[in-house]
């Protein structure tokens, strides 16, 4: 689970205040907190693995020295986290919030480390979209800087969808250049439906399928059809305001049919819809779900596949739907 499956059932818009850089986030596979001075030992117990810092300028950070200088500028910033295993209490590494900036309306996510059995993916995934979500109450984009000798880092962050800020013509990428990406910032959470907003804007969708189809041509569902066991429904939102929406209609064990694809108007071509097709880690279950009979859960709207125009691939999973007919 992440911050997009956490429960959000009836969840209205949030107000927009002070950043906050340090927030106690819970997934399936990882838990973030703040970073406390007691955390030192447990943390170096992570840090001192070399491995971690072998495509990393500061390899020094493997020695007792050199973490205890990452350790005290970390607590200094105010916006450490320790990632922690939400089910042991195991510490797994460390992430940071840094340069909140409101007038660019962005924030910076970087200096994380994890210990490398967690490596390969999920937990780092996992890990971005819950500060991701978080920053999302917020801000519209997150930036990660990466340097030029850190590739781990950079197809981690490509992976999550961020984009290369362009460099100069004639730029030569050294191992000590720092890369900018930026990545939208999306809140993307199972909901049940219960918000007027979202009443609001899947009426939208429907009148504008209707608007623009043949008659007797509309598969589109309404709310209480959404509302049914065998439907997963997803907002997408930002700093509070719903942008968008979508469904997983679960048709058996490997098979969904995406529904109720809908970006709201004023976030079109801003990445919404790309966003919430990202496949995630299956959402644990809701509010709405607990009282459902049991089902394979879908872990997000699969992937558009080149194999076949009406249909669509996620990657397989044992509760992930494989493939997707793309009815609205």
């Amino acid at each position: 689970m992440d911050a997009h499956a956490m429960t959000g059932a009836g969840r209205q818009p949030e107000r927009r205040g002070a950043f906050d850089p340090q927030p106690t986030l819970t997934g399936e596979l990882v838990a973030l907190r703040p970073l406390r001075p007691d955390d030192h030992d447990a943390l170096y117990a992570v840090a001192r693995d070399p491995e971690l810092w072998a495509l990393h300028p500061a390899k020094e950070r493997a020695t007792p020295d050199g973490f205890r200088r990452l350790f005290d500028e970390s607590l200094a910033t105010g916006g450490a986290l320790l990632i922690t295993d939400p089910g042991g209490g195991e510490v797994l590494g460390s992430s940071r919030y840094h340069g909140f900036d409101a007038a660019r309306d962005e924030v910076e996510i970087g200096w994380t480390f994890l210990a490398r059995r967690c490596w390969g993916g999920a937990h780092n995934t996992e890990l971005k979209r819950l500060m991701i979500g978080h920053a999302a109450r917020f801000v519209r984009t997150v930036v990660f800087h990466v340097h030029g000798s850190n590739l781990r880092s950079q197809r981690a962050v490509e992976k999550l969808g961020a984009v290369r800020d362009p460099l100069p013509a004639g730029t030569v990428i050294a191992a000590d250049t720092r890369l900018t990406y930026r990545l939208p910032a999306f809140d993307i959470r199972v909901d049940d439906l219960s918000g007027p907003d979202v009443a609001a804007l899947l009426a939208e969708h429907l009148a504008s399928m209707h608007g623009h189809s043949p008659p007797g041509t509309v598969h589109a569902l309404g709310l209480e059809r959404l509302r049914a066991p065998d439907v997963t429904f997803w907002c997408v939102r930002q700093r509070g305001e719903l942008v968008g929406c979508g469904a997983l209609r679960q048709l058996d064990a490997r098979h969904g049919e995406l529904k109720s694809m809908r970006t709201a108007a004023a976030h079109l071509r801003r990445g919404v819809a790309a966003a919430l097709l990202r496949p995630r880690p299956a959402p644990a279950a809701t509010a709405a779900s607990a009282s459902r009979p049991a089902r394979a859960r879908p872990s997000s709207p699969p992937r558009r596949s080149t194999a076949a125009s009406a249909s669509s691939a996620a990657r397989p999973s044992p509760t992930t739907a494989t493939t997707a007919s793309a009815c609205a």
